[in-house]
């Protein structure tokens, strides 16, 4: 790298005096050497890790359930509506009237990516609260599927 440097000249301001002022420099000594760690200390690292891991399903396999709890629930809904029931929630059914059964599907797949994306970005603070986020919304879309079968049991 090259500094290119004014001319020198013979005329001298108060402000060049000042920032060419030669600064005292201090001795420097070299930095004491450390000694490292054995390399066994960090072979039983990764049974250490490995035993502190939350146990249970990976938050991927919760995902996965999620969007299928999910599925089941659009399809009991068509079986439903198939059958002559009514759509119980005021949003869905105002969907279904104005727009068809295509509402439905594209208000579902919205939902799954929606809360998707969310667990996955609060895994990132806390995989513990995004374990049990998925899980509570996973049992939710579970009891709606639930009640919709039970409903159509007790129409028949």
């Amino acid at each position: 790298m090259t500094t290119s440097v004014p001319p020198h000249t013979t005329h001298t301001t108060r402000n060049d005096r000042h920032t060419r002022e030669l600064l005292p420099v201090a001795k420097t000594q070299p930095l004491p050497v450390t000694e490292m760690a054995s390399p066994h200390a960090y072979a039983t690292r990764p049974q250490a890790l490995a035993r502190s891991r939350p146990g249970g399903m990976p938050l991927l396999v919760w995902l996965g359930i999620f969007g299928l709890l999910n599925g089941v629930d659009i399809l009991s809904t068509w079986v439903g509506l198939a059958n002559g029931m009514h759509e119980g929630n005021p949003l869905m059914s105002t969907l279904l009237g104005n727009y068809g059964f295509g509402a439905l599907i594209g208000y579902k797949l919205a939902v799954v990516v929606t809360v998707s994306a969310g667990v996955l970005l609060l895994r990132s603070f806390s995989s513990h609260i995004a374990r049990l986020t998925i899980r509570i919304c996973a049992v939710l879309v579970a009891l709606v599927v639930l009640t919709n079968v039970l409903q159509f049991i007790a129409s028949r």
